[in-house]
Parts: C-alpha cells; sequence; structure tokens
C-alpha cells in the first residue's frame, strides 16, 4: 500500500517526469552525435585514401555513447569496425557485395531504438 502512495504522490509524479525528460534529453544528443558521426564515415569511406585513425576516432566515439545507453548490437559493430581500421582493412569497411558498415551501422541504429 504504501508502494500505491508514493506512486499518487505528487513528488513522484515530478520525479518520473524528469527522469523521461533526461532519458528523452540524453537520446536525444545520441541521435544527433551518431548521424553527424555515421556521415564522417561514410564521407571517410568515399575518399580515395582513407584516414583509418581519423576513422577508428569516429567510431571509438559511437561506441562510447552507443555503450552509455545500452545500444550492445551497435557497440559490437563498432568493434567489427575497429578491428577493419587497426587492420587498415578496406574490403572490411566497404565490401562491396554488400552495403557499406557505415550505412549498416546506420539503419542497425535506428533499427535499435525503433523497435
Amino acid at each position: 500500500m504504501r508502494v500505491s502512495l508514493m506512486n499518487n504522490s505528487p513528488n513522484f509524479r515530478n520525479f518520473k517526469m524528469r527522469i523521461t525528460q533526461i532519458l528523452l534529453w540524453k537520446l536525444s544528443l545520441f541521435f544527433e552525435d551518431s548521424e553527424r558521426l555515421l556521415n564522417e564515415l561514410s564521407k571517410a569511406l568515399e575518399q580515395q585514401i582513407i584516414d583509418f585513425k581519423r576513422m577508428d576516432a569516429h567510431v571509438h566515439q559511437l561506441k562510447g555513447s552507443s555503450s552509455s545507453i545500452g545500444a550492445q548490437r551497435v557497440q559490437k559493430l563498432c568493434i567489427v569496425f575497429r578491428n577493419y581500421c587497426e587492420a587498415r582493412n578496406v574490403e572490411g569497411l566497404n565490401n562491396k557485395s554488400r552495403m557499406p558498415v557505415a550505412r549498416f551501422l546506420c539503419n542497425l541504429l535506428f533499427q535499435e531504438h525503433l523497435i
């Protein structure tokens, strides 16, 4: 009974609303930042000379932010992507037999949070 009284209190409702606002703000920042990073990755893949160090830095940032919101599948893909960067494996980064990894990450990112 105490829990039900607490759930109906104005303070508890305000607390729940504030937590929801914070979570929405954090997700909004994550999506904005992820969109920027994925655009940077897509541009980098289109270059004749790929800057693996820069790409790795972008993926590292994406991996950290996806980890902070619990997007585990995105985080795991970032690890694979970083391994390709470390190995300087252009074919792995942008295999012509499937969609580019950056686009795949982008698609997965939105699936991860819209399901």
